[in-house]
């Protein structure tokens, strides 16, 4: 069936750039898919000068390696001090499940073009044999999501990054943080456990009693004392009662408690 979600909306050039993760089954022939079934999902984008009136969807990034690779999904766009545009995204290999992957463009509406374990991807395409590279993953069992949903925000001398994890019993619905000074340095080793403080008892909940999906991160100053802070929209929800979920507002000064 056809689907959008996961929405990384940018506003540059006075106009709002939207890329979203959608169905992977193409009527355009947009590329070969040589495996026995069509990918997972296709990350599309779209443009609009009122946020009401769009273009019409097209495709940026897709699986390229069949053999290793499922989806393209979850997509958070940003700009980088040298110029590209970098798209975290997450994806899909059965040996780890989602895990989260580089890429970067000249244009904000691409092409993008992957970060593999050779280097850059460039206009010719990604050689024979060649993966992406695996950013921030963990070898996980199926059934269980992996690591993904990620979004980052651009910060003074580098970026900071936000994600989920379920990895294991202990580890299924975690978030983490994690700040570097170029993205093609981000690795599954140094991070931050997150908390986000309830907000209708007050009480920072554990992440067994709790589930949090983190939506787009925004750098604000405050315009009291000029100190930066964090806006991000949360789907907060409690695992025994999953019919009573609610987007919440959340803010923080350091990325970790919210």
């Amino acid at each position: 069936g056809k689907f959008a979600t996961a929405p990384s909306t940018v506003y540059f050039n006075g106009a709002y750039h939207q890329f979203y993760c959608s169905n992977g089954q193409d009527s355009d022939n947009f590329y070969e898919y040589n495996g026995s079934s069509s990918p997972w999902d296709h990350i599309r984008y779209r443009s609009s000068k009122d946020g009401v009136n769009w273009s019409a969807p097209r495709v940026v990034m897709h699986v390229k390696n069949p053999a290793v690779e499922r989806s393209t999904c979850d997509p958070s766009v940003v700009y980088g001090d040298d110029g590209y545009w970098y798209m975290l995204y997450t994806g899909n290999e059965d040996s780890y499940q989602s895990a989260i992957y580089l890429a970067r463009s000249n244009f904000i509406q691409g092409p993008y073009f992957k970060y593999t374990e050779i280097g850059w991807e460039n206009e010719h395409g990604m050689a024979k044999g060649v993966r992406a590279k695996v950013m921030i993953g963990n070898p996980t069992p199926e059934g269980l999501y992996g690591i993904g949903q990620q979004t980052v925000v651009k910060v003074p001398g580098g970026f900071w990054v936000w994600y989920r994890v379920g990895v294991d019993n202990v580890h299924s619905n975690d978030t983490r943080f994690t700040s570097v000074s170029d993205l093609t340095q981000l690795n599954s080793y140094t991070y931050n456990d997150v908390f986000f403080n309830d907000p209708i008892d007050g009480k920072r909940k554990s992440f067994s009693e709790s589930f949090y999906n983190i939506g787009d991160v925004r750098l604000n100053i405050d315009k009291t004392d000029e100190r930066p802070y964090l806006e991000m929209w949360v789907l907060r929800g409690y695992l025994w009662d999953g019919i009573n979920t609610l987007i919440s507002k959340y803010m923080s000064r350091d990325g970790i408690v919210w």
